[in-house]
């Protein structure tokens, strides 16, 4: 209820994946915030590391539901640390796995016309109502890793109108390999997404994702998925 429309495109490169999406619900002054987070690996590990994720937000947000999109993030990378046992020295012959995840977090408040964005690793888009489509860069900043300890990206503040538009992605559509036909194999790029965006913006946010997912798989082609497949639209 918190906004006009919501869109997903959600493609595990498996059944199942480390992709997911979740969003907090509205306080009383309507405001929410929309994550993306994309765990490391795919099938089966990247799904259990993807519930972790999922399991930290909702008890990130149950206790403190003010929480600012890069404390959030800082707060999901400690948790995933801990959680994976990350956060701890390794031992002789102790197997060094070192896994975490990107992602990024926009807290929306509908009735000020604003909102806050941090990304690890993840960007934002912006599609207004009216003007060109704005790309924003997240940080290069990682979450959850042995090296990451209380890792925190930084943020941007940024004004919207009625009937505008945030997409948040995983890397999965932007590093598919592919071609226009017959060229040097190449990714699909920001570029190329934003394209799809802006020549599609007068469709519903679903329908909206839903030409992105055809672009993108006719840009892929023959070849092999690279990656799981996430992206979230809504419009406020």
């Amino acid at each position: 209820p918190q906004v006009k429309q919501l869109g997903v495109l959600w493609e595990p490169r498996d059944t199942i994946g480390g992709d997911l999406w979740w969003m907090t619900p509205a306080d009383g002054s309507g405001r929410f915030t929309l994550f993306v987070v994309d765990c490391a690996g795919h099938g089966v590990p990247g799904a259990m590391l993807a519930l972790l994720a999922s399991t930290t937000l909702e008890r990130l947000h149950a206790s403190d539901p003010a929480m600012s999109p890069a404390r959030a993030l800082q707060a999901l990378g400690n948790a995933l640390r801990r959680g994976l046992n990350q956060d701890q020295e390794l031992h002789d012959g102790e197997s060094p796995h070192d896994d975490g995840c990107d992602a990024a977090a926009l807290r929306v408040d509908v009735s000020a016309g604003s909102a806050v964005f941090a990304g690890a690793n993840l960007g934002l888009i912006h599609v207004p109502k009216d003007g060109p489509v704005i790309r924003l860069r997240g940080d290069a900043v990682r979450l959850g890793y042995r090296d990451a300890a209380d890792a925190l990206p930084g943020e941007q503040a940024l004004a919207f109108g009625a009937g505008d538009r945030f997409v948040l992605n995983t890397d999965g559509i932007t590093d598919q390999v592919g071609s226009s036909g017959g060229g040097k194999p190449m990714a699909f790029g920001f570029r190329r997404l934003m394209a799809v965006l802006d020549a599609h913006r007068a469709l519903p946010v679903q329908a909206l994702l839903d030409a992105v997912g055809d672009e993108l798989r006719r840009w892929q082609g023959d070849g092999l998925r690279r990656d799981d497949v996430t992206a979230v639209c809504i419009e406020v």
